[in-house]
């Protein structure tokens, strides 16, 4: 095929992966006093952003229609493409203008979409969640008095919420995780430079060793674009071996790093000696529970399913260390559920806490707190 008239280049298609409503007016981008008008900018009027991701949620209101937004651009040529669970007659509109999906690749890759109890959607509807909410971070339609389960509570809008959004399906649950397959991201590319988007939001890439510029795809879809005065922006990458890795460098692209945000989620444990600690938490009720260590459920004190000892902990709030056998916020949560406990505190190193959604009520604190409350523990029972 490489010798064929007109093909340029032949490799072999790799598998990439997926790398508040505060962040905004954070990062100094805010709105007018009214919050009707912005002060920076015309809000994205009329740009075509297109979020290569894992699909999109179309009921969310962060994609429903601005008031007063006009009609589709002129410019603008794409399509809504109808599948499962995702009818283009209600998904699409003034601001989600567009809709693909790409599926060869993957299947080609991993077989049967949902063979084996893989469960996805053959259309661009979301599964995992993650394109529905890179879409909202970018150009998500205002949305007044959001919060989540009462937490954080304020106007949840995107970077550029007059702008309109056109969703390419390129990833795929594989086992809770997004797969996305090079053949699939290059023909993203070639379609959404046809439609006529403006900008390419990408949230992807590789993990190291990475590969020399030109012999990724997204390199050369992005080169493309740049081409056709489209401009890419990639993300900066979830993966190691050490923090200051990036994983898009291409000099023809943007690529964003996460940003840090001024938001916490509170949460106090008071201890029977009227001594308090301050961890993260979206617990949302009061919680009264007899403080245990790990050791007297899980073996060696390592919270994780395989060590639990068989004793129930109901009633019990069980205080896990990350560092005791290099354990991860899920496995101990799983672990403590699995006991029947009423809690968990999980102490993690010196690093922001970032509360979650858990099965069980989890307090996370770092291993300062962690220590205390230990010392606390270990003198209450002399």
């Amino acid at each position: 095929m490489a010798e064929m008239e007109g093909v340029i280049s032949v490799f072999k298609s790799k598998t990439l992966r997926l790398h508040t409503t505060r962040s905004w007016d954070f990062m100094g981008l805010t709105l007018g006093y009214t919050e009707v008008t912005p002060l920076q900018l015309a809000y994205g009027d009329d740009i075509i952003v297109g979020i290569f991701d894992t699909g999109i949620w179309p009921e969310s209101d962060s994609f429903r229609e601005e008031p007063g937004m006009g009609p589709v651009p002129k410019s603008w040529k794409g399509k809504c493409i109808g599948g499962e669970q995702f009818d283009p007659k209600t998904a699409c509109n003034r601001k989600l203008i567009g809709a693909r999906y790409y599926l060869k690749g993957f299947e080609l890759e991993y077989g049967s979409l949902n063979a084996s109890g893989n469960s996805e959607y053959r259309s661009a509807r979301d599964f995992l969640g993650h394109g529905t909410h890179t879409a909202s971070t970018a150009v998500g339609s205002i949305v007044r008095n959001a919060s989540f389960l009462g937490f954080g509570q304020g106007t949840a809008r995107g970077g550029a919420p007059r702008a309109r959004l056109a969703m390419y399906k390129i990833c795929w649950n594989k086992q809770l995780d997004g797969r996305c397959t090079e053949a699939d991201i290059l023909a993203a590319f070639d379609d959404a430079l046809h439609d006529g988007v403006d900008v390419i939001s990408a949230s992807f890439g590789g993990t190291p060793p990475f590969a020399p510029f030109f012999a990724s795809n997204a390199d050369i879809g992005s080169f493309h674009a740049m081409q056709f005065g489209v401009s890419v922006v990639f993300s900066a990458g979830n993966d190691g071996p050490n923090p200051a890795v990036v994983g898009n460098v291409s000099p023809w692209s943007l690529c964003v790093a996460a940003s840090s945000i001024d938001r916490t989620f509170p949460t106090r444990i008071l201890l029977d000696n009227k001594i308090s600690f301050m961890g993260e938490s979206l617990v949302t009720k009061q919680i009264n529970a007899r403080l245990v260590g790990a050791s007297t459920y899980f073996v060696g004190g390592v919270c994780k399913s395989e060590n639990w000892k068989k004793r129930s902990a109901i009633g019990r709030l069980i205080l896990c260390f990350s560092t005791v056998g290099s354990v991860m916020s899920g496995e101990a949560e799983a672990a403590a559920w699995k006991a029947n406990a009423s809690g968990l505190i999980f102490v993690e190193p010196l690093t922001r806490q970032i509360a979650d959604v858990d099965v069980i009520p989890v307090v996370r604190v770092d291993i300062i707190q962690g220590t205390k409350i230990g010392h606390y523990l270990a003198q209450s029972f002399k």
